[in-house]
């Protein structure tokens, strides 16, 4: 039997165990003899006792239970463990029975879904049902698989040999799983109710009354009741007014007709609900709905009895009609009330308990501890999972999943590091990780619970691997001091990274990880630790374009945590998941299991028992017919949870007619069809059936759908455009379908979601169009910002250190702030936004600016306004040319965003008010943002003209300098974007490759190469890199979460690579030269002809030829394949660099002696040299467009040459070498092209095209008030030190001084801060950028009356 608890039994060898196939293998049991403990010596038994192929099956265990076997996977690693599975029994040969099927894997691309499933047998049929078990929308439909690209249709009857086939050719040529393709057959439906009806007009003889929106929680309370009691209950509310001095709701009118009369906005806007019950409020429709509204938005309720003197209530609990409410009340306490009156003292008695409650719950009296948020919270922003805890508590239903205990024992037991329970949504995976996380119910050795996170795909915080970490961190911070030390230690370097421009460690989740998590867990005693378990649900619920991280801490840096800690996952085996976590060995959870349709068989009898408000479940045994419905919906339900609550939630929240016995229930139950889809078009067809408003009902659910997190009902009403009586109505015929806790609203379910925006499923009528909702949301936000966005919406001192908050701003500004560019970008027809859009980025761009720093989202403004800058771009927008000048204004403006947000870090992040003060003076003087809201004179106009507390009066620098990416510890030899422009690779001296956004942002760091990396390229799936390093190998890593795919030892110190599409060029030292193929990074050719160091090498466009650079003093012509050149080239120097004109008929390359040629490569001689200044140079490279040479020096020069015109533009200068340029489609860029260069100052640049920055782009800089220039006392100040370096009229030097006292009211402060004559900042002066000065020979002068001006020069020339 079953050993309990955590008892083993020890076994000697040999050992005896039973095996037999399992359904579909026409094979008898057999007992075999195991000299062995490990798993793959059973599996060889088996493969010689059975003649199976050993690679070709699955094997499986069951533990004897109460005479019953139930089933678990038994996987192939560690091979360890077929002990622990023995040592769970005392006969092995009684108790544990092993089964073993061929399994055949597959994907199943379904739309833009593919899921990788299996079967063990391998029949069309089998196919289909286990892809209708996956994908439960699907009813009918076709497979395909491709043959030479071609489409082969699979025929049910026909076509399993030619499957079967298809698998065994998978497995053989090494391209398994086989692929199929799923078409369904489109069907319509005759239920489905047009999208387009009008409103119905509200009968004549309801009075609807519709109240303005009022701020959230404007009444303390609202008393609820039925008609008849309406004298007590207003005698309550006046003396409830003069005693607790609280602001009541009641409405005085009669609702005996229709509670659309104001109550949904009563409830709403009310923190409280006292409900004074009666038989009349009993029988009252409208009564159940406005209570059960109010519990569905979880609000406190205080229960009053108002029954008549003599009136036995114990009845009414268990009646059909009266039942319902007590339902919802029970467990309260109440107080009596029955029609006693004051002053009697029975009246004065129960006043008093009434008070009592009701200060309970307002917390009226003195104020409660508050407790501050520590640092370290706000440094992590941890994501709260309260909610999700509480609703699947509401949720289990005792008994159920019990089963997992046994899996789960052996994993706890076992070395596995990472458990991932696999399988289709909808079958209760998220109930089993609230069980695992609370330790309920299920049997296991003790553990701790390290953290929970339950991904979600409607909430952008709790789908964002980064959120996750640091979730992580905080619950663990709290558990294990050893982890709070390390935090605190990281996150004091994290703030002075940020400052400094190299981003934050947390937006590098995996690097996160590793730094905190890892190393504080390892220094938890062994000797204290007992098993700690992480446990994250719902992993394809998370941000697909982010989740590689995250499956990569599960697969690869999970590994490096200390033995007792484990991580438990949950998740549909989307492709991408499957071919990460299969190695982990998954445990699936197929819904037609035994287990689960047992559990499912639990939780409908339960629910029946609840609808027919039966308190007892035993009642159930001799009911045939509520036996029937029981059995009916696990039939129908097909092993599906969500179908099963989906019926039950409609069917509950149907209370117009009640369902009054097992009869009448049964015969709703089999209204349903099979499949959740089903259930979802019956429930939307009575919803538009039976909604006087339609139109409220499908503007609530768009935004619903829309929405980017759940959302408060007023925040619903803004973003709908609809007042919150309507919308509260609206919610109540949509309750069927939506999650209302804590007051927020979302979508029952994701598959209820992916049913309404997919029109295939939902068909036109039910069809909701996710595009049109984000265009109606994106211009709603629009507008809210647009009239409710002001200066300092905060109250905020604009000298104070300000600390974000959750709740600052209103939740509908709040929402529309940081979702409006999401929305934009995603929705269509963008042109119908413009004005808006202009309306915004002209009025009020300085105070969205402001919103967001409020919210601590400085970060996310910058990817916003380079999102939106994008789409504006590629939108085309509306025609003509006042179209295109909006358009090119808004990019203007959201272009300087993104710079101010970048460069201004430092104030920014001090107080959101410095948006006008430090930005409105420093943003640069062309710029459109400068134009619009800069000046301390006023005439900037906008938010910050005015606000600035000084102003350029001459000397103003004029363009933004090129953006710099810091990060790297050595020189940065090369770059490269990525093809849609959104990436930049860097390789450098320090031996690593980063991975930025265009942005600036670091999104990986790879480490691997032992030596420095000098040359990086992304892959065209722009989802890899390749890199050469001097150690002599080139790698493939995956951009996004550092891995290592595949590498390769070239045997030459590598110094340069191209790609083409089949191969890696790779050129190095010593005259190495190859071509690797790009699949397996296996050699396909060595090239010889190079006698010394080969330097650059490039490929031509179609990839038929590459060109070689060497210090030989030869460019070299190839073809992939041909061991010696087409031809040879010969330079006057050592060639550095080589690039092809798009063509291929020219060549670009430059020189050590300081040129640049161009050659013609048709007869292969030198068209044009140009020569500047003498300087090596290191780099060419040659437009897309063919227009221009861009070439780079090692004096820091970048020159753009016009190859029509012959005309040179200087682009940037400095004075340390450049190593590379690269020229790619920029995301960020105004004119959507930049160039990348790299260098000797360990820093990447990007520049915009087309902007050049001077080599001195700063004058005399004069900063004032309304002082005429030149008159006043001047002194001078160093910026590198805060020396005072001279008296303007003695000439004298002083010592430096900790804060730089001016002879007026200002100080230069040594963080290069202006302070005024209190010490408060005024404005941040940006000189000490990165952690140095900015400009090394800048010298800040301080005059009277608050005159600061800024300078290149020396003093020479001031009076």
């Amino acid at each position: 039997m079953l050993a309990s608890g955590t008892k083993r039994h020890q076994h000697t060898l040999p050992v005896t165990v039973a095996v037999r196939p399992k359904d579909g293998l026409d094979l008898d049991e057999a007992e075999i003899e195991l000299d062995s403990f490990r798993t793959s010596a059973l599996r060889e038994k088996i493969s010689e006792v059975f003649g199976v192929v050993l690679s070709k099956f699955s094997l499986w265990f069951g533990v004897k239970d109460n005479d019953e076997f139930r089933m678990y996977i038994l996987s192939a690693f560690p091979d360890n463990k077929l002990k622990k599975v023995l040592e769970m029994v005392e006969d092995p040969l009684l108790d544990i029975r092993f089964e073993f099927a061929q399994v055949h894997q597959f994907k199943a691309k379904y739309g833009s879904d593919t899921l990788v499933l299996q079967v063990t047998t391998p029949t069309v049929l089998e196919v289909k049902k286990e892809i209708q078990r996956n994908f439960s929308e699907l009813q009918d439909f076709d497979l395909h698989y491709r043959r030479d690209n071609d489409p082969v249709k699979l025929y049910e009857e026909t076509s399993d040999e030619e499957l079967a086939d298809l698998f065994n050719r998978a497995v053989q040529t090494d391209s398994s799983p086989l692929t199929l393709y799923v078409v369904s057959k489109k069907a319509s439906s005759a239920t489905e109710v047009e999208r387009d009806d009008p409103p119905k007009a509200a009968p004549s003889d309801v009075k609807v009354v519709v109240q303005d929106t009022m701020p959230e929680a404007e009444f303390d309370s609202m008393l609820s009741y039925s008609w008849k009691t309406k004298s007590q209950v207003q005698l309550l509310k006046a003396n409830l007014e003069k005693e607790l001095k609280i602001k009541i709701w009641m409405d005085e009118n009669n609702m005996k007709n229709d509670i659309y009369s104001g109550m949904w906005e009563g409830i709403a806007k009310s923190q409280l609900i006292i409900v004074c019950l009666s038989k009349e409020y009993l029988g009252s429709e409208n009564c159940k709905k406005e209570l059960k509204f109010a519990a569905d938005l979880h609000k406190p309720i205080v229960c009053v009895y108002m029954f008549e003197e003599d009136e036995n209530t114990e009845p009414y609990k268990y009646d059909q009609t009266y039942g319902p409410t007590f339902l919802i009340v029970s467990g309260l306490l109440y107080v009596e009330f029955r029609r006693s009156e004051p002053p009697s003292e029975k009246w004065q008695k129960a006043f008093h308990q009434l008070k009592t409650q009701i200060e309970s719950q307002l917390r009226i009296g003195p104020p409660a501890k508050i407790i501050t948020e520590t640092p370290l919270a706000r440094w992590l922003k941890p994501v709260d999972f309260s909610r999700e805890a509480r609703f699947y508590k509401e949720q289990y239903v005792q008994g159920t999943r019990k089963w997992i205990s046994v899996p789960l024992r052996m994993w706890l037991d076992s070395d596995d590091r990472v458990h991932w329970l696999c399988g289709a949504a909808g079958t209760g995976k998220s109930i089993i990780a609230w069980l695992v996380a609370e330790q309920k119910e299920i049997q296991l050795p003790e553990y701790t619970v390290g953290s929970v996170f339950y991904c979600r795909h409607n909430d952008e915080h709790k789908r964002n691997p980064a959120r996750i970490v640091s979730t992580m961190v905080w619950d663990l911070s709290k558990l294990f001091p050893s982890v709070r030390k390390v935090a605190d230690q990281v996150m004091a370097q994290d703030e002075q990274d940020v400052r400094s421009g190299l981003g934050s460690v947390l937006d590098r989740p995996i690097e996160a990880f590793k730094t905190i998590i890892v190393e504080g867990l390892k220094q938890v005693p062994v000797e204290d630790s007992k098993p700690v378990v992480l446990v994250v649900d719902a992993l394809d619920e998370c941000d697909p374009a982010s989740r590689a991280k995250l499956l990569r801490i599960l697969t690869q840096t999970s590994a490096l945590l200390p033995p007792f800690v484990k991580i438990f996952t949950t998740g549909r085996p989307d492709e991408d998941i499957w071919e990460e976590l299969s190695t982990v060995n998954p445990m699936i959870l197929k819904p037609t299991d035994e287990d689960n349709l047992r559990d499912l068989a639990i939780f409908s009898r339960a629910c029946v028992a609840k609808m027919l408000r039966w308190g007892d479940e035993s009642l159930m045994d001799g009911n045939a017919l509520a036996r029937a419905c029981v059995d009916r919906l696990v039939e129908k339900s097909e092993g599906l949870f969500i179908y099963a609550r989906a019926v039950f939630s409609f069917l509950g929240s149907d209370t117009s007619d009640g369902l009054r016995d097992a009869a009448s229930l049964l015969q709703r139950i089999e209204l349903f069809e099979s499949g959740p889809d089903n259930v979802y078009k019956l429930v939307m067809t009575r919803i538009t059936q039976e909604s006087s408003d339609l139109t409220g009902v499908r503007r609530v659910l768009e935004t619903v759908l829309a929405a980017r997190e759940p959302v408060t009902i007023q925040t619903l009403a803004s973003l709908g455009d609809m007042s919150v009586a309507d919308t509260g109505f609206a919610i109540s015929k949509l309750r069927p379908i939506l999650n209302i806790d804590d007051g927020l609203v979302s979508i029952l379910h994701k598959s209820l979601k992916d049913f309404l925006v997919n029109a295939e499923r939902s068909g036109e009528r039910l069809h909701f169009d996710q595009f049109e909702c984000d265009l109606r949301i994106a211009k709603q936000c629009l507008h809210i910002l647009n009239t409710k966005l002001h200066y300092n919406m905060a109250g905020l001192e604009a000298s104070a250190p300000y600390t974000p908050a959750k709740r600052v701003l209103p939740d509908d500004v709040a929402y529309a702030a940081s979702y409006w560019a999401r929305h934009y970008v995603d929705a269509h027809r963008k042109h119908e936004l413009l004005d808006d859009l202009r309306t915004l980025c002209e009025t009020k761009l300085a105070n969205w600016m402001e919103a967001m720093l409020l919210l601590g989202m400085r970060r996310q403004t910058v990817e916003m306004a380079t999102a939106v800058g994008t789409a504006v771009t590629a939108s085309g927008e509306r025609g003509g040319s006042d179209g295109e000048a909006a358009a090119q204004t808004v990019r203007a403006l959201l272009h300087d965003v993104r710079n101010i947000a970048i460069n201004f870090l430092i104030p920014l992040q001090h107080n959101p008010l410095q948006v006008y003060a430090t930005v409105g003076v420093w943003a640069k003087k062309r710029c459109e943002f400068f134009r619009r809201f800069g000046g301390g004179d006023g005439n900037g106009g906008g938010a910050a003209g005015g606000r600035a507390p000084f102003r350029f009066v001459v000397g103003h620098e004029r363009e933004w300098g090129p953006l710099t990416f810091l990060g790297h510890a050595g020189p940065v030899r090369c770059a490269s974007f990525s093809r849609d422009g959104r990436m930049v690779a860097s390789a450098s001296d320090d031996g690593t490759v980063k991975v930025w956004s265009v942005d600036g942002f670091c999104l990986a760091t790879v480490e691997g190469h032992r030596a420095g990396v000098s040359a990086v390229a992304f892959l065209a799936d722009d989802k890899s890199v390749v890199s050469g390093s001097r150690d002599g190998t080139v790698r493939v890593w995956r951009a996004l979460d550092g891995s290592c795919v595949k590498a390769a030892d070239v045997g030459f110190e590598v110094l340069s690579l191209a790609l083409t599409e089949r191969y890696v060029i790779v050129a190095g030292t010593q005259g190495g030269l190859k071509a690797l193929s790009l699949s397996s990074l296996e050699t396909a050719c060595a090239f010889v002809g190079h006698g010394e160091d080969v330097t650059s090498v490039a490929a031509s466009s179609d990839g038929s030829l590459f060109a070689s650079a060497s210090t030989d003093c030869t460019v070299k012509i190839w073809k992939v394949g041909q061991e010696t050149p087409v031809y040879s080239l010969e330079d006057s120097a050592a060639v550095n660099s080589v690039a092809f004109y798009p063509d291929r008929s020219i060549l670009a390359t430059g020189n050590s002696a300081g040129a640049a040629k161009l050659w013609n490569l048709e007869d292969a001689t030198c068209t044009a040299t140009f020569t500047y200044e003498g300087d090596s140079v290191t780099a060419v490279t040659i437009t897309r467009d063919g227009k221009s040479l861009v070439l780079t020096d090692v004096g820091g020069r970048v020159k753009v040459i016009d190859l029509s015109t012959r005309i040179c533009k200087n682009f940037h200068y400095h004075s340390y070498p450049n190593y590379h340029i690269a020229i790619g489609y920029s995301a960020s860029s105004t004119t959507g092209e930049a160039i990348a260069i790299s260098n000797s100052d360990n820093v990447l640049n990007l520049l915009p095209w087309n902007t050049p920055v001077p080599s001195n782009s700063i004058d005399d800089a004069i900063l004032g008030n309304d002082i005429a220039e030149g008159t006043g006392h001047v002194e001078a100040w160093s910026l590198q030190d805060g020396r005072r370096i001279t008296d303007g009229s003695t000439g004298a030097q002083f010592s430096a001084v900790e804060g730089v006292k001016a002879s007026g009211d200002v100080t230069l402060s040594k963080d290069s801060w202006i302070l005024d004559g209190h010490g408060q900042k005024l404005m941040w002066v940006p000189v000490f950028a990165n952690g140095e000065a900015a400009y090394k020979q800048n010298v800040l002068v301080l005059t009277k009356g608050s005159r600061i001006s800024l300078s290149r020069k020396s003093l020479q020339g001031y009076p």
